[in-house]
């Protein structure tokens, strides 16, 4: 899930455990709190930061008055000026030669405060210039307050992480997760060798208090397929928003409601943000479920397609893309990983077929309305067949809550495109030929914004060989900006 669109793997797994969550989740007995802390900071203590900035100044331009610790008092000496010459900060190379220039020992200054946390940099950057953009194209309320809590949530999660060697480590780590995150580790690499992505997610490990960590909310049109979108500079257009409070999610629900729409809210286990920042491994992730490692191995590789490609304002193409990637991938992990007649391959089979029935059901069900959706009857009428098409779904398919619209929405984000996708697959012949092709598509390959209809765009690169479409000359990627930040964090001095 990303946390501005929802780009989750929790839907779809909640509906291989058997039990589908994807209605409104009844109230929970304890309020969400505040996420857990590490014991100790994540970053250097600030006056390390003032420490080096003294020595890189007084190194670099000894004119300058030393940059005074924490807590003292500004010195009144004014730094003493050069009778003749120069000054010392204009010196030429000849002069200063035995020491490093002032520009040197400056950028290495830069550099190590960028180094501290260059995802924090990257973090309040985006989102500042982010709500700015709103603040100017927007003028409601909603986008101010989404926005403010997107922040304050993603920045806990940021702050709150500790690594995984030191809580693999740590004898107060529970022993399944620590079974568990050992296995991150390995997942990890096992995802680079076929071409995802990984940069630095899923490095540190956050013990959330509450039982998801994002509450999604999508709304569609009540008699129609229809999603409600949400837009934003920058990012593009979403057809649902994640929140980090609850009660947040629950009040945004019901304005929805109000304003006539069907409403979905669930909670969400897994997250990623599209390769933007450094996603961490959170607690909601792992599952009291016998196929609990299989679905850890899925939900890592699905999110890290997120963090390798992702199509801007089409949510059917990505989720149903790294819902499919994953999906191939993780029997052939626990195959390679435990054996073909391993306990962990055959419960992840077992709840992978639980769910595929599921779908089956609700797939008829979706049929079945778009076609009286379409048809010439009265609106009172439609919404008298849309009941007992629903209650027949919810007489076989355990739903959290009765389901409508947007539940069914969310569930086929997930499932779009699979033919296609196996067709294309054979045709690339490997997982990195499959990525380049499909991370080449352009926004007029499918046709319009958050279209459900993402055959034909694949279908496209399956008669052209598998070869990718050229790219455009001006296109950003969330990747590039990526690198582009952390080279000016970590790069070597010039």
């Amino acid at each position: 899930m990303r946390t501005l669109g929802g780009r989750c793997a929790s839907a779809q797994l909640q509906l291989f455990r058997g039990k589908v969550a994807v209605g409104r989740r009844a109230k929970i007995k304890h309020q969400a709190q505040p996420l857990q802390r590490s014991k100790g900071p994540t970053t250097k203590p600030l006056p390390a930061i003032v420490t080096a900035l003294r020595t890189a100044s007084r190194r670099a331009a000894p004119v300058w008055p030393a940059i005074p610790r924490m807590g003292s008092h500004r010195p009144t000496v004014q730094p003493t000026r050069r009778a003749r010459g120069p000054p010392r900060w204009a010196a030429t190379a000849q002069q200063a030669s035995g020491s490093q220039s002032r520009d040197r020992r400056l950028f290495d200054a830069f550099r190590l405060i960028c180094a501290l946390d260059s995802a924090a940099v990257r973090l309040w950057s985006a989102l500042f210039y982010l709500l700015c953009s709103c603040l100017c194209f927007s003028s409601g309320c909603t986008t101010v307050s989404f926005l403010s809590q997107a922040a304050a949530g993603q920045w806990n999660l940021g702050t709150s992480g500790r690594p995984l060697t030191e809580v693999i480590t740590d004898y107060s780590t529970p022993p399944e997760t620590r079974r568990l995150l050992q296995e991150v580790i390995r997942i990890k690499k096992y995802g680079a060798g076929f071409g995802l992505q990984m940069h630095e997610n899923y490095e540190e490990f956050v013990q959330l208090e509450a039982p998801f960590v994002v509450w999604f909310v999508n709304a569609s049109a009540p008699l129609a397929f229809e999603p409600k979108t949400f837009w934003f500079p920058i990012v593009g257009t979403f057809p649902g928003l994640s929140w980090f409070d609850e009660q947040d999610a629950r009040q945004f629900a019901s304005e929805l409601e109000a304003e006539g729409w069907d409403v979905n809210l669930r909670g969400v286990t897994a997250f990623s943000t599209g390769g933007w920042f450094d996603d961490p491994i959170v607690s909601s992730m792992f599952f009291d479920h016998p196929a609990a490692l299989g679905f850890l191995v899925n939900t890592v590789l699905h999110e890290s397609v997120h963090a390798t490609v992702l199509a801007p304002d089409q949510q059917y193409f990505n989720e149903s893309l790294a819902s499919f990637v994953a999906n191939e991938m993780t029997p052939k992990y626990l195959t390679e990983r435990f054996g073909p007649y391993s306990i962990e391959l055959t419960e992840y089979l077992a709840a992978m077929e639980r769910g595929q029935v599921n779908f089956e059901l609700m797939s008829a069900a979706n049929t079945a309305l778009t076609n009286l959706y379409m048809s010439p009857l009265s609106d009172e009428e439609k919404y008298r067949q849309k009941k007992k098409i629903l209650d027949d779904l919810t007489s076989k398919v355990p739903f959290e809550t009765p389901p409508n619209n947007a539940t069914l929405i969310g569930v086929q984000l997930y499932n779009e495109g699979k033919v296609e996708m196996e067709e294309l697959r054979a045709t690339c012949g490997t997982w990195e030929r499959f990525l380049a092709a499909v991370d080449s598509l352009r926004p007029r390959d499918f046709g319009m914004e958050q279209s459900p209809f993402i055959g034909p765009a694949l279908k496209g690169l399956t008669v052209r060989g598998c070869v990718p479409h050229p790219p455009p000359k001006k296109r950003i990627y969330q990747k590039q900006w990526r690198q582009r930040t952390h080279r000016m964090a970590h790069r070597e001095s010039p």
